[in-house]
């Protein structure tokens, strides 16, 4: 084993720890469930005998509507402040005290003003009489009126947040200056101060319907009728009746404004809605309610096999349930180092282990390709382990989580996009049995996810469109969880009050698995650098900047790497491979050549071969420099890393014969050896089968081209001579090609060559051509 293969055996097995080790951490804790297959509606598959005495637990959905009609029968809570309006009224006097001394105030402010605009309108007579006398009265007349003016803001300002309510507003009315009005209001004022009444609307209280309410005085609590007190909106009704039909009948609206203004100021709302203590109430009356409704005895049988699952039976099962993971749980914190059960997590750990080592096994064996790239394994297990933490949260979160809501097409196209089917049947296989025990021990968890994800890999394999990718998986999808929903329904039901949310989350998942497979492709497709179909077709464009240089730079090498890409996608086809990769890998294998394009024969149109004039080692080194140059030109134009391996793989580390050969045959000395590593290309081997495909291909293309009249025969034995030289060297050992894809290689190959060296029959030429061409020159 060499040290690559060593580092790689390292890494895969951290990510297999931390995999193991992560999975195990989602999985239940204590004992997973043994009932959770069951549902309302099915038929119980076997006999269910209580094993020990357990009380039967309300569902959330029975314990919320409890609750509910707790809620309805609380009383809500008001505070009563007795003194509120007394205080109020003994400031009402202290009020009118205030208004008249600002309004002094402002009639001696008006006073100055005056005098201002007198002085403003004599000035230019009054100045010239005494200038001197002018300026003094000015001065000191602008002085007192800007004390003045500090002085009434100041006081304005107070008078409002005492009393709420504005001088300047209340001062416009004639009728506050009325002292008999006045008092009038004060004796009302002073007849209701014992009044009490609601801050709030009868209408917003809340419970109204009970026709009580729970009031908190400064000595006791008591309940009242809700028609013992008035509310806000009565109290301003009686406040407005006072005033309209007593005092103020002819006077205009603002003035009555005003008026109940001055009357709400001193005569507030006693009795408060308290919001918090209400609640707290409510509270209080719902932590009363008991959990359990009923009790089963052990020895008890809570369901006969057959018999049909009714609500009642389901919530002692699901009781049962959660009293034997209770139990479990009770036995870890008594374990050795806390609640560590060791036997527990031991089972889980075997468990997981073992699906996650039939993966390993499986991608060693059948995909070493994938198996020796740290880089893919990484994905794998990212992708594995994305999948179950969905699962994991969504179960711990989403109330009512089925298996129709589990993303599992999204993995399994992600893997059958950047690995192949095989790879994607395993690893949907894997995740939903690991998704199963995560959940709970239910097999709808396999069944479901497993088909829909089987489905959708093989139903979008290969699609180059993203159109068509975003239609066939939405469809594939849907139809991969209706079907089964559909089977399980007839099998385990008998009616169908489920099957409209079962259908809804069908088409929940439908719709949201193409777009966020799409964006995730994007996303690895940029930090793993895997280009997918739809990329390499763009790569495949005749009119990239690369291919457009090397069409004109070097002809002869564009036309050639055009024929090995049809041979090579011919190939892989055969032996299902990546058809498309090859072509493209195909298209860019020999960029290098523009880097000296006449030293390449295929581009030497009527020139010698330069060649000929020159060392063989020289010879050897502009060879094999074009493997180098062609990865240097690709990294600058940011081509894929699977490209840029087709370019330094597509020679391996093969020996360039003819020019080996040529250092031999001019050696002086026969017995002296030539340096054999001056006559390799760099390499290194191709290590895939795509990257075996093209290497093949180019040699096979270069081979054919110097034959004349050759058949179908001949390029039989052309091409298993080539084969056969590639497995004596060893180049072919690194990337997993069995002999029998071998064949199937080159029999895809030959009609294709077949097809481009076909012999043409010559045309005779008719009687009169001769004498017709001679009157032609003739006349010309």
């Amino acid at each position: 084993m060499n040290n690559k293969n060593k580092k790689n055996f390292v890494n895969i097995s951290i990510l297999l720890v931390i995999s193991i080790a992560a999975t195990v951490f989602m999985l239940p804790k204590g004992k997973i469930n043994e009932f959770s297959n069951y549902k309302i509606g099915m038929l119980a598959p076997e006999k269910v005998v209580s094993p020990f005495d357990f009380e039967i637990l309300r569902s959330d959905e029975e314990l919320k509507d409890v609750r509910a009609k707790v809620r309805s029968t609380v009383l809500p809570v008001f505070v009563y402040t007795d003194t509120l309006n007394l205080n109020l009224y003994r400031n009402y006097s202290k009020f009118y005290k205030k208004f008249d001394a600002l309004r002094s105030m402002k009639v001696n402010l008006d006073v100055i003003k005056e005098k201002q605009d007198f002085y403003a309108v004599k000035r230019d007579s009054l100045i010239k009489k005494d200038s001197i006398d002018f300026l003094a009265n000015k001065m000191a007349l602008d002085s007192i009126c800007s004390s003045y003016n500090k002085e009434m803001s100041s006081n304005e300002l107070a008078f409002k947040k005492k009393y709420f309510l504005e001088f300047n507003e209340l001062n416009s009315m004639p009728l506050l200056s009325n002292n008999e009005f006045r008092k009038r209001i004060g004796y009302y004022l002073r007849r209701h101060v014992n009044d009490q009444f609601l801050n709030v609307s009868k209408k917003s209280i809340f419970n109204r319907e009970l026709g009580k309410l729970m009031v908190m005085t400064p000595s006791d609590t008591l309940v009242k009728n809700i028609t013992d007190y008035n509310d806000i909106e009565k109290k301003n009704e009686d406040n407005l009746d006072f005033l309209v039909n007593n005092y103020i009948t002819d006077v205009d609206n603002d003035s009555l404004k005003y008026w109940k203004k001055i009357i709400s100021a001193f005569a507030k709302p006693n009795v408060f809605f308290d919001k918090i203590l209400t609640e707290r109430m409510i509270l209080k009356a719902q932590n009363g309610v008991p959990l359990a409704r009923g009790l089963v005895n052990k020895g008890e049988e809570i369901v006969a096999k057959n018999m049909l699952i009714t609500k009642d039976i389901y919530d002692k099962l699901n009781s049962l349930d959660r009293k034997i993971k209770e139990k479990a749980e009770s036995e870890m914190s008594k374990n050795f180092i806390g609640k560590i059960n060791f036997r527990n997590i031991g089972g889980k750990t075997i468990l997981v282990s073992l699906f996650y080592i039939v993966l390993i096994v499986m991608l060693f064996f059948n995909r070493s390709e994938f198996f020796f790239s740290t880089k893919k394994m990484i994905l794998i297990f990212l992708l594995i382990l994305i999948q179950l933490a969905a699962i994991y949260f969504s179960a711990k979160y989403v109330e009512n989580y089925s298996p129709y809501l589990v993303l599992m097409p999204v993995t399994s196209i992600l893997i059958g996009i950047f690995f192949d089917l095989r790879t994607a049947f395993a690893g949907t296989v894997i995740l939903t049995m690991l998704g199963s025990l995560i959940v709970g021990n239910s097999y709808t968890f396999v069944f479901i996810p497993l088909f829909s994800g089987i489905v959708t890999i093989y139903g979008v394999n290969r699609i180059r469109d993203i159109f068509q990718f975003i239609y066939k998986t939405f469809v594939y999808t849907f139809f991969g969880l209706l079907i089964p929903a559909i089977g399980f329904q007839l099998l385990l039901t008998t009616g169908n009050n489920q099957f409209g949310t079962i259908f809804l989350h069908c088409s929940i998942n439908a719709v949201i698995t193409p777009l966020l497979a799409l964006a995730l492709l994007s996303l690895i497709e940029i930090l793993f650098k895997m280009p997918t179909d739809i990329t390499l077709l763009q790569l495949s464009d005749m009119s990239r900047p690369l291919l457009k240089k090397l069409q004109i730079e070097a002809p002869g090498t564009s036309h050639h790497s055009i024929v090995v890409g049809n041979l090579a996608e011919a190939a892989a086809e055969a032996i299902n491979a990546n058809s498309l990769l090859a072509r493209v890998g195909a298209y860019y294998h020999d960029i290098g050549k523009t880097f000296k394009p006449a030293y390449f024969v295929e581009n030497q149109k009527n020139i010698g071969n330069k060649h000929d004039k020159m060392a063989p080692n020289m010879s050897a080194l502009i060879l094999s420099n074009h493997v180098k140059e062609g990865a240097k030109l690709a990294h600058e134009y940011k081509l894929p890393e699977v490209i840029i391996d087709f370019i330094k793989t597509h020679h391996g580390t093969s020996r360039m014969e003819f020019f080996y050969n040529k250092a031999v045959n001019q050696a002086k000395d026969p017995e002296s050896k030539i340096n054999e590593s001056i006559y390799k290309y760099p390499g290194p081997k191709p290590q895939t089968k795509e990257t075996a495909i093209v290497m093949l291909s180019d040699i096979v293309e270069a081979k054919s081209r110097t034959e004349t009249n050759a058949n179908i025969d001949r390029f039989r034995q052309i091409i298993n001579e080539i084969i056969l030289k590639r497995l004596e060297t060893g180049e072919l050992d690194e990337c997993n090609l069995k002999i029998n894809d071998l064949s199937k290689i080159r029999e895809a190959m030959i009609p294709v060559l077949t097809g481009m060296y076909h012999s043409r029959i010559v045309y005779p030429e008719k009687n009169n051509e001769p004498q017709a061409k001679e009157k032609l020159d003739e006349n010309s």
